[in-house]
């Protein structure tokens, strides 16, 4: 494998791990909050709904593309995607404190439960559409 493949396989593999780990964080914050009692179980169950879909998305996806070693080996060299690649986990990275940041916000309660849901939704609407660009460009078979 030559080093531009080595970089491009890197890269992809902190954006897979960034987006997983990322919504990990907001779950085990979500069941944190609901646990020392910032959700009522019904809300709880809500924020979990809303989130769970586009993580297990992530999650399928990532250990589909890394557990068929054909796909990632033989990558075409491409460093003009590396900058896309940095930009993207920037842009996950960012929504993914929005919403944290956004969870913390209505535990401490200067957001309605109502309203922190309605930015849950939004986020992961914006992950769904992020996913539906990302997985083509960097996860497809030979890129």
């Amino acid at each position: 494998m030559t080093q531009p493949n080595i970089r491009l396989n890197k890269a992809k593999l902190l954006l897979a791990c960034i987006m997983v780990a990322g919504h990990l964080t907001v779950l085990a914050t979500i069941a944190v909050c609901w646990m020392l009692k910032g959700f009522f179980t019904d809300q709880f169950l809500n924020l979990f709904g809303a989130i769970s879909p586009i993580f297990a998305a992530y999650v399928t996806i990532t250990i589909t593309y890394y557990s068929d070693k054909s796909l990632y080996q033989s990558s075409s060299p491409s460093d003009s995607l590396l900058p896309m690649y940095a930009s993207s986990a920037a842009a996950v990275l960012g929504i993914i404190i929005l919403e944290a940041g956004a969870l913390m916000s209505g535990v401490a309660g200067t957001l309605l439960y109502e309203e922190y849901l309605k930015v849950v939704i939004v986020v992961e609407t914006l992950f769904g559409v992020y996913l539906g660009i990302a997985v083509p460009k960097y996860f497809a078979k030979g890129k």
